[in-house]
């Protein structure tokens, strides 16, 4: 009869738990449904949602801490290359003496359950010699976080989204873009950008291009924060990368480069 035909309708609501599992097509028993709307997913929590989730977080002491060592290995140890640029490769282009042509990346991932919500990112920098060259770009989620190319980058690439500090002061962030970055000239002198630094206050340090001399990285949680937002917690990358312009010998080349990353989060229901 009719009831038992509504009984056995994985479509209807009332009914808790159908007989036939209708996403196995192979099951002759299964009735065949169009398929319904595309499931909405709810959009990801504001930057002001999450602290306030953090914070209930933290007092229901649900937070969990994580440290983890996030390290750019040499890159000539890690190619196994003397030459590690590869021009006129994929998208990179032929030398020219004194731009961007040719880049080599690294990824790194934070190692983080799926469902881990970020709170707070405290990135610190042991005290190192670092030397590089030509130009580098350091990003979290494919976002610039440092790079020694300031004023190409920002004439290259537009803004992507604002983040507004508890000082409120609003700090633009700029999405990494090799192929609207490549051929940017550069020169061998201090052309420093670093994340929020003027906004913030807190500063990066690195030597000139070809130069050795001590590296800091020093960033706002407020922004890690939000720049951790636009990935999910199986997605949390840092990358590194170092490019070149018409000395193959040398380009694309930095020494190991390690920051230690002390990460809490709350884990979604």
């Amino acid at each position: 009869g009719s009831g038992d035909e509504d009984a056995n309708n994985p479509n209807d609501p009332n009914n808790p738990a159908s007989p036939n599992d209708p996403s196995d097509p192979n099951d002759p028993n299964t009735p065949q449904f169009p398929p319904g709307p595309p499931v909405a997913l709810p959009p990801p929590p504001t930057v002001d949602q999450v602290i306030k989730n953090c914070q209930e977080a933290s007092i229901q002491n649900k937070l969990v801490t994580a440290d983890q060592a996030i390290v750019f290995e040499d890159t000539k140890v890690e190619t196994g290359r003397n030459k590690v640029c590869e021009f006129n490769k994929g998208d990179n282009l032929s030398e020219v003496d004194g731009q961007l042509r040719a880049r080599y990346e690294q990824t790194r991932s934070l190692a983080l359950p799926a469902n881990a919500i970020i709170c707070d990112v405290q990135m610190s920098t042991p005290l190192q010699k670092f030397r590089y060259d030509d130009v580098f770009f350091l990003t979290f989620n494919n976002r610039v976080l440092a790079t020694n190319s300031k004023s190409e980058m920002l004439s290259r690439l537009a803004p992507e989204f604002s983040v507004r500090l508890s000082n409120n002061k609003d700090v633009l962030v700029y999405k990494y873009d090799w192929l609207k970055l490549r051929s940017a000239p550069f020169a061998n002198v201090a052309n420093d950008y670093c994340l929020g630094k003027a906004e913030s206050g807190l500063s990066c340090q690195w030597p000139v291009t070809e130069k050795s001399g001590n590296l800091i990285f020093d960033f706002s949680p407020e922004l890690l924060i939000a720049i951790g937002l636009k990935g999910s917690a199986a997605t949390q990358k840092f990358g590194f990368v170092i490019t070149g312009d018409n000395n193959p010998d040398v380009d694309c080349y930095h020494e190991r480069l390690s920051f230690s990353m002390k990460v809490k989060y709350y884990l979604a229901n």
